[in-house]
């Protein structure tokens, strides 16, 4: 696990509420040692030489749309995974992720791509909207994207199976978004040895 700068990362309130009321889920991290640690000591992005794999998964919450568009080092890494035909895989707010990486024809990465990310009904349905600063669906067309939405918290995955990109619109679309990564990197995998 790595983050911008390394160390512990935050844990979204809202997403510890909901793992407390999941009785699997609270018993898998509370007994998980080894997921703990890797939470509470991920590597500086900057640590990471993103040309030994081949897949770069991002995790959604509200701490994304500002840490990570402005991250040059997470713009790089997904860069050179773009580009080495890895999957590039987010989920919700994690989609800001991309808004600033750009192809090497200089263009935004987003630009012509199906994607979906939190939308703009989501953040209203649960008042989020005005303590933001910016709407990500908005931001996510302004790149050029062609954003396919559905009701709030559907699970809904897009898969631009051209582009090796795999977007999930927010957290009721974990299960499905898992599984159509482990359906492309298991097909990706047979023919490579890098890393996901």
């Amino acid at each position: 696990f790595c983050s911008p700068r390394g160390g512990a990362v935050a844990v979204d309130p809202t997403s510890f509420d909901m793992a407390q009321r999941d009785e699997k889920l609270k018993d898998r991290v509370r007994n998980d040692k080894e997921f703990m640690e890797k939470l509470t000591h991920t590597l500086p992005i900057r640590w990471v030489d993103p040309a030994e794999y081949s897949i770069c998964l991002i995790p959604g919450r509200h701490g994304a749309l500002f840490d990570l568009p402005e991250c040059r080092e997470v713009e790089k890494c997904i860069e050179t995974i773009w580009e080495n035909d890895g999957h590039v895989c987010a989920i919700g707010h994690g989609v800001a992720a991309l808004l600033n990486v750009k192809s090497k024809q200089g263009e935004y990465l987003l630009k012509g791509k199906r994607v979906t990310c939190f939308s703009n009904a989501e953040e209203r349905e649960k008042r989020f909207d005005d303590f933001l600063p910016y709407l990500l669906e908005d931001k996510v067309r302004e790149r050029g994207a062609h954003v396919d939405t559905t009701k709030p918290f559907t699970p809904h995955v897009v898969v631009d199976e051209e582009n090796n990109l795999i977007t999930a619109q927010s957290f009721p679309s974990i299960k499905q978004f898992m599984q159509k990564i482990a359906d492309k990197t298991s097909q990706h995998r047979s023919g490579s040895n890098k890393n996901i």
